[in-house]
């Protein structure tokens, strides 16, 4: 009995012993194949990692090579503003010299104004003093022209009357019959009239309607037709007429626009003598020439010669 137990003891044993290098055996297989399949997974991931990598690889050379073409393209835009560059500045060297040349043209442009203004200043001084010199010769020019105005009217009345006094603006130091002076109301704003104005205002006016008398002779019916016309705006004459038999006369002037200078008497009538009913009259005033004056409205009526006139005094 003892010695069997010790074999099968002894078998056992062996046995035991043989199953642990298979258990060993067996892990390590596992092992191995768990690594070969950590190893076939990174293979594989390295492979699509690769294949990643080549894809990628393949954009970047697309777009290296779409790089250098724009490269080129843009070496070939520089080039091209190099070249414009290089002609701009040749146009701006151009431009700095032409520039030179402008401001020396442009510092003897001032120098030349500098001395143009000079000239204008002294141009200006000669131009005012010139001015003051014609103002005054205008001023001389003007009262020349108003004195050569008043001597072609003086001469006017002297050619038409060869009278001997001629005055303007003053009174006269006539007196009528009964020692009264003779009083001339001048209206210096009055006018010389047409022949038709003046017409109209003769036959209105009443003068040659006042009866003659002494006190009240040709000299007052001259004056206050004078004042009359005056006061109407007619420029008038106040007129002193001197025969060959030393008597006188008066009437009164007026220097037409259209007529010329006319010669009006308005001496009327004497108490109950026969005459027209109007006594307005033109008369022709000469020296040398007999005075008979003529009616104006009253065409069937005539008047007497009045003397020989020797001398005519005209007052404006």
């Amino acid at each position: 009995m003892p010695d069997n137990q010790y074999t099968i003891i002894r078998e056992h044993r062996s046995s035991s012993k043989l199953w642990i290098p298979i258990i060993i055996l067996s892990v390590v297989v596992i092992m191995l194949l768990f690594f070969a399949l950590i190893k076939n997974n990174e293979l594989s991931k390295s492979q699509k990692d690769l294949l990643n990598t080549q894809s990628q690889l393949s954009s970047t050379s697309a777009e290296l090579l779409d790089t250098k073409s724009q490269l080129t393209s843009t070496n070939d835009q520089l080039s091209a503003t190099q070249t414009q560059l290089t002609s701009t500045q040749n146009q701006l060297t151009s431009a700095e010299n032409q520039l030179t040349i402008t401001k020396n043209q442009l510092s003897d442009a001032k120098t030349q104004l500098t001395s143009t203004e000079g000239q204008l200043t002294s141009a200006q001084n000669q131009l005012s003093s010139t001015n003051s010199q014609l103002a005054t010769a205008q001023s001389q020019l003007t009262s020349t022209q108003a004195q050569l105005t008043s001597t072609k009217a003086t001469l006017t009345l002297y050619q038409n009357t060869w009278g001997s006094v001629v005055s303007s603006g003053v009174g006269t130091n006539w007196k009528d019959d009964s020692g009264k002076p003779i009083v001339l109301a001048t209206n210096s704003a009055s006018t010389n009239p047409t022949w038709s104005q003046l017409q109209s205002f003769i036959l209105s006016d009443k003068t040659d309607q006042n009866i003659y008398k002494p006190g009240y002779t040709c000299g007052d019916f001259a004056q206050d037709l004078y004042n009359n016309a005056e006061k109407a705006g007619i420029r008038t004459a106040w007129v002193y007429i001197l025969f060959s038999d030393k008597t006188a006369h008066a009437c009164d002037a007026f220097q037409t626009s259209d007529k010329g200078l006319v010669f009006i008497d308005d001496t009327g009538l004497t108490a109950g003598q026969a005459g027209p009913p109007n006594m307005d009259k033109i008369g022709n005033v000469r020296l040398g020439i007999d005075y008979v004056p003529t009616f104006l409205f009253s065409s069937n009526w005539t008047c007497g010669n009045i003397g020989k006139i020797v001398d005519v005094q005209i007052y404006w």
